[in-house]
């Protein structure tokens, strides 16, 4: 196992790994109804820890990469997998099915939502597994980051982000400055907006180090219960000098109500992608995959 994942298997609170499918693995039955997933990252300057080579684009081309595949009830399936065991067959087949051809996409989150991302082919893959290639955006803001797909009929319309009110903000500042022996010393640039996720509302804390390199690296997910903010994830692997960064993409809602919160975290070693779902009324990762590494 590389330091990635360890890193981020410690980062990842006892009650939040899957009890279920090992991440990567599927127990979809073959004849359900998969689609493709795509990140659309319009400014990557936040993923500032991952310094594996990002294309550069200029409007309306935007950097993007294969991110997970998702069936119509909700299971999830890293089809990267193929080329990272040294499966030489199956790594042929991943490329001709989702890489080696143009193909296009239709954006599934708030802001943007509806519009197409043109992908163009990616011939073969470099020696750090980078599953990444360039689109064209035919229109609409999709914000920083964006999540697409090729099967638009398996989702719904996706929830929107909502900014917290100065109030939920004083609670989730007083959660986070009072955390154990890596403290968040300092609240100064820490975002923090909040979404709903099948009829929870759930707040996201963010801080990365291109906006406040001398505070540290922030991501944080709870709730406000009771006047206090209860953590459900706290990804300290950046700390005050550290290099891991974990930022929100967004939240895709299925046809039958399932909801997922879609982070990737990367250093610079990797990068990664986490899918955040509930299970037994909470919320837990339930899928970690695809990405790069060397």
């Amino acid at each position: 196992m590389n330091r990635l994942c360890i890193a981020a298997l410690l980062t990842i609170p006892l009650g939040l790994l899957p009890q279920a499918t090992p991440p990567g693995k599927s127990s979809a039955s073959i004849h359900e109804k998969q689609a493709t997933l795509l990140a659309v990252v319009k400014d990557w300057a936040f993923e500032a820890g991952y310094t594996g080579g990002w294309p550069s684009a200029t409007p309306p081309h935007v950097p993007v990469e294969l991110l997970a595949v998702v069936t119509a009830s909700g299971n999830w399936i890293d089809p990267t997998l193929r080329c990272r065991e040294e499966d030489n067959a199956g790594c042929k087949e991943f490329l001709e099915q989702y890489l080696n051809r143009a193909k296009d996409y239709t954006v599934l989150t708030l802001p943007g939502r509806g519009s197409t991302v043109h992908v163009e082919p990616v011939d073969k893959l470099d020696d750090c597994y980078d599953f990444w290639s360039t689109g064209t955006l035919s229109s609409g803001n999709t914000g920083d980051a964006a999540i697409a797909s090729d099967h638009l009929a398996l989702f719904d319309t996706s929830p929107a982000w909502q900014n917290a009110s100065r109030s939920e903000i004083a609670i989730v500042r007083a959660g986070l400055l009072g955390l154990g022996p890596k403290k968040v010393k300092e609240f100064d640039g820490v975002q923090v907006r909040k979404i709903q996720i099948e009829g929870q509302m759930y707040f996201v804390a963010e801080r990365h180090s291109t906006t406040h390199r001398r505070y540290g690296i922030v991501f944080s997910i709870g709730r406000i219960e009771q006047g206090r903010f209860d953590l459900v994830r706290w990804n300290d692997e950046g700390g005050e000098d550290g290099d891991t960064v974990e930022s929100a993409l967004g939240v895709i809602r299925l046809k039958n109500g399932r909801e997922f919160l879609i982070t990737t975290e990367s250093d610079p070693e990797g990068q990664t992608f986490y899918a955040y779902g509930i299970r037994n009324g909470h919320l837990q990762i339930v899928f970690q995959g695809g990405g790069s590494s060397c």
